[in-house]
Protein backbone atom coordinates (compact mmCIF):
# COMPACT_ATOMS: atom_id res chain seq x y z
CA UNK A 1 0.00 0.00 0.00
CA UNK A 2 1.01 3.73 -0.60
CA UNK A 3 1.45 5.64 2.81
CA UNK A 4 -0.25 9.08 1.83
CA UNK A 5 -0.17 11.75 4.46
CA UNK A 6 -2.96 14.28 5.16
CA UNK A 7 -3.14 17.08 7.48
CA UNK A 8 -4.45 16.44 11.59
CA UNK A 9 -7.63 18.44 12.03
CA UNK A 10 -6.23 21.72 13.83
CA UNK A 11 -2.67 21.05 13.05
CA UNK A 12 -3.05 22.37 9.97
CA UNK A 13 1.03 23.03 8.53
CA UNK A 14 2.60 21.46 11.74
CA UNK A 15 1.66 17.65 11.50
CA UNK A 16 0.49 15.31 9.23
CA UNK A 17 -0.95 11.32 9.54
CA UNK A 18 -0.75 8.26 7.18
CA UNK A 19 -3.23 5.70 6.03
CA UNK A 20 -0.59 2.99 7.44
CA UNK A 21 -0.95 5.13 11.18
CA UNK A 22 2.15 7.10 11.01
CA UNK A 23 2.67 10.91 12.26
CA UNK A 24 5.38 13.30 11.09
CA UNK A 25 5.82 16.91 11.79
CA UNK A 26 6.39 19.63 8.90
CA UNK A 27 9.25 21.54 8.02
CA UNK A 28 8.87 24.75 9.35
CA UNK A 29 10.49 27.92 11.06
CA UNK A 30 10.22 27.95 14.73
CA UNK A 31 10.59 31.75 16.50
CA UNK A 32 11.62 31.09 20.36
CA UNK A 33 11.08 33.64 23.50
CA UNK A 34 14.29 35.35 22.88
CA UNK A 35 13.58 36.33 19.30
CA UNK A 36 15.96 33.69 17.52
CA UNK A 37 14.37 31.86 14.38
CA UNK A 38 15.50 28.08 14.15
CA UNK A 39 14.03 25.77 10.92
CA UNK A 40 12.51 22.33 12.54
CA UNK A 41 13.11 19.49 10.11
CA UNK A 42 10.35 17.13 8.76
CA UNK A 43 10.44 13.93 10.89
CA UNK A 44 8.21 10.75 11.91
CA UNK A 45 7.56 10.99 14.99
CA UNK A 46 7.23 8.10 17.54
CA UNK A 47 4.14 6.76 19.43
CA UNK A 48 4.02 5.76 22.67
CA UNK A 49 2.13 1.89 23.65
CA UNK A 50 0.10 2.80 26.44
CA UNK A 51 -0.81 -0.06 29.39
CA UNK A 52 -3.90 -0.89 27.61
CA UNK A 53 -2.28 -1.79 24.23
CA UNK A 54 -3.45 1.51 22.35
CA UNK A 55 -1.03 4.08 20.81
CA UNK A 56 -0.93 7.73 21.48
CA UNK A 57 1.25 10.54 20.29
CA UNK A 58 1.85 13.55 21.41
CA UNK A 59 1.37 17.14 19.42
CA UNK A 60 2.24 20.36 20.22
CA UNK A 61 0.91 23.78 19.63
CA UNK A 62 1.31 27.24 21.00
CA UNK A 63 3.22 25.72 23.52
CA UNK A 64 0.58 22.98 24.49
CA UNK A 65 1.18 19.83 24.28
CA UNK A 66 -2.11 17.27 23.68
CA UNK A 67 -2.41 13.94 23.52
CA UNK A 68 -4.00 11.64 21.04
CA UNK A 69 -5.27 8.32 20.11
CA UNK A 70 -3.20 7.19 16.86
CA UNK A 71 -5.95 5.30 15.64
CA UNK A 72 -8.62 7.99 15.88
CA UNK A 73 -5.88 10.17 14.02
CA UNK A 74 -6.31 7.66 10.85
CA UNK A 75 -9.86 7.49 11.05
CA UNK A 76 -10.46 11.48 11.61
CA UNK A 77 -8.39 12.41 8.55
CA UNK A 78 -9.19 8.94 5.72
CA UNK A 79 -12.48 7.51 6.94
CA UNK A 80 -15.85 9.74 6.35
CA UNK A 81 -18.18 9.10 9.43
CA UNK A 82 -21.92 10.53 8.19
CA UNK A 83 -23.66 9.24 10.65
CA UNK A 84 -21.35 10.63 13.48
CA UNK A 85 -20.54 6.85 15.41
CA UNK A 86 -18.44 7.81 18.38
CA UNK A 87 -15.68 4.89 18.39
CA UNK A 88 -12.93 3.71 15.89
CA UNK A 89 -12.87 -0.02 16.37
CA UNK A 90 -9.71 -2.20 15.04
CA UNK A 91 -11.21 -5.09 12.88
CA UNK A 92 -8.54 -7.76 13.54
CA UNK A 93 -8.55 -7.24 17.16
CA UNK A 94 -4.97 -6.15 16.95
CA UNK A 95 -4.60 -2.52 18.60
CA UNK A 96 -1.12 -1.85 17.40
CA UNK A 97 -2.19 -2.14 13.97
CA UNK A 98 -3.77 1.50 12.58
CA UNK A 99 -3.45 1.37 9.05
CA UNK A 100 -6.95 2.71 7.54
CA UNK A 101 -7.55 -0.85 6.47
CA UNK A 102 -8.18 -1.81 9.72
CA UNK A 103 -10.12 0.45 11.29
CA UNK A 104 -13.60 1.44 11.16
CA UNK A 105 -16.03 3.78 12.93
CA UNK A 106 -18.57 2.33 15.04
CA UNK A 107 -20.88 2.90 18.23
CA UNK A 108 -20.01 1.69 21.46
CA UNK A 109 -22.13 -1.70 21.77
CA UNK A 110 -20.57 -2.53 18.10
CA UNK A 111 -16.98 -1.93 19.57
CA UNK A 112 -17.72 -3.85 22.61
CA UNK A 113 -19.11 -6.75 21.16
CA UNK A 114 -16.91 -7.22 18.12
CA UNK A 115 -14.69 -9.98 18.00
CA UNK A 116 -13.10 -12.30 20.21
CA UNK A 117 -13.56 -9.91 23.25
CA UNK A 118 -16.19 -11.27 24.68
CA UNK A 119 -15.68 -14.67 24.57
CA UNK A 120 -11.97 -13.98 25.95
CA UNK A 121 -13.64 -11.92 29.05
CA UNK A 122 -15.74 -14.80 29.66
CA UNK A 123 -13.18 -17.20 29.53
CA UNK A 124 -10.72 -15.52 32.19
CA UNK A 125 -13.65 -14.70 34.33
CA UNK A 126 -14.30 -18.72 34.43
CA UNK A 127 -10.19 -18.98 35.66
CA UNK A 128 -9.59 -20.17 39.43
CA UNK A 129 -8.19 -17.71 41.36
CA UNK A 130 -5.74 -18.18 44.29
CA UNK A 131 -5.53 -16.29 47.61
CA UNK A 132 -2.38 -17.14 49.60
CA UNK A 133 -3.28 -14.75 52.36
CA UNK A 134 -6.20 -17.38 52.99
CA UNK A 135 -4.80 -20.57 51.50
CA UNK A 136 -7.91 -20.73 49.38
CA UNK A 137 -9.02 -21.37 45.24
CA UNK A 138 -11.80 -19.73 44.32
CA UNK A 139 -13.35 -21.05 41.09
CA UNK A 140 -13.89 -17.68 39.58
CA UNK A 141 -13.12 -14.43 39.79
CA UNK A 142 -16.90 -13.89 40.66
CA UNK A 143 -16.68 -16.33 43.52
CA UNK A 144 -13.51 -14.68 44.36
CA UNK A 145 -15.16 -11.24 44.26
CA UNK A 146 -17.90 -12.37 45.87
CA UNK A 147 -16.12 -13.70 48.97
CA UNK A 148 -13.74 -10.79 49.60
CA UNK A 149 -16.47 -8.22 48.88
CA UNK A 150 -15.09 -6.10 46.11
CA UNK A 151 -15.81 -5.91 42.27
CA UNK A 152 -15.36 -8.31 39.80
CA UNK A 153 -13.44 -5.55 37.84
CA UNK A 154 -10.98 -5.00 40.98
CA UNK A 155 -9.76 -8.85 41.10
CA UNK A 156 -9.31 -8.30 36.97
CA UNK A 157 -7.31 -4.75 37.56
CA UNK A 158 -5.18 -6.34 40.43
CA UNK A 159 -4.72 -9.79 38.06
CA UNK A 160 -3.85 -7.72 35.15
CA UNK A 161 -1.03 -6.01 37.63
CA UNK A 162 -3.06 -2.25 37.80
CA UNK A 163 -3.35 -2.47 40.94
CA UNK A 164 -1.58 -4.24 43.80
CA UNK A 165 -3.79 -5.79 45.87
CA UNK A 166 -7.58 -6.10 46.77
CA UNK A 167 -9.96 -5.21 49.78
CA UNK A 168 -7.77 -2.61 51.10
CA UNK A 169 -4.47 -4.13 50.70
CA UNK A 170 -5.02 -7.31 52.61
CA UNK A 171 -5.09 -10.32 49.17
CA UNK A 172 -2.58 -10.44 47.02
CA UNK A 173 -4.33 -12.93 44.53
CA UNK A 174 -3.40 -15.13 41.10
CA UNK A 175 -4.51 -17.59 38.87
CA UNK A 176 -4.28 -21.02 40.31
CA UNK A 177 -2.56 -22.43 37.29
CA UNK A 178 0.17 -19.92 38.15
CA UNK A 179 0.60 -20.97 41.50
CA UNK A 180 4.14 -21.89 41.92
CA UNK A 181 4.49 -25.71 43.92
Amino acid sequence: MVEVFKDIIGYEGLYQVSNLGRVKSLERTRVGKDGCTCVVKEKILKSKKRRDGYYQIHLNKDSKVRTFYLHRLVALAFIPNPLGLPEVNHKNEDKSDCSVSNLEWCDRKANCNHGTRNKRIAESHKKSIYCPELDRTFNSIVEAAKVLGCADSTIVNHLSGRIKSVCKKKYHLQYANEVAV
